[in-house]
């Protein structure tokens, strides 16, 4: 599942080998991915020109080695706490993140606890600012 250009793509169908998938659990984690990916809509909603643009010269190539981190790590911490009550009881969250989302949630939730929930908004208008702030 991603999110580019104003669209979240969810593929429901085979994507690799034939029954290479658990439909089930494809169908456990899909309110978890939407609102994540959503939460990347969020983040480029807030941060106008400093979206997922903003990290990106015009070659294409990111500018900015935190940026990554920062976008993914903003609608990580959306899904996993934000946004979390609006989730069916019975939904299932991401175990095993890799390297990027959980150094970027890390980040994130390091600048609520020192400055409360309201600054999650700024983050994706002042994340450069903040890559100072926190490691």
């Amino acid at each position: 599942m991603r999110y580019n250009n104003k669209t979240i793509y969810i593929p429901f169908d085979f994507i690799n080998r034939f029954m290479d998938i658990n439909l089930k659990e494809r169908e456990e984690k899909i309110d978890y991915c939407i609102v994540h990916e959503l939460s990347h809509a969020l983040w480029d909603n807030i941060a106008k020109n400093e979206g997922i643009e903003g990290f990106l010269n015009k070659d294409k190539r990111r500018t900015h080695k935190f940026s990554r981190e920062w976008c993914e790590g903003f609608a990580t911490y959306c899904s996993d706490e934000y946004f979390a009550e609006f989730f069916p009881l019975n939904a299932s969250t991401p175990q095993k993140l890799r390297r990027v989302y959980g150094v970027g949630k890390r980040k994130v939730e390091e600048l609520v606890k020192k400055h409360g929930k309201e600054i999650l908004l700024e983050i994706p208008k002042r994340w450069k600012e903040f890559s100072r702030e926190v490691a």
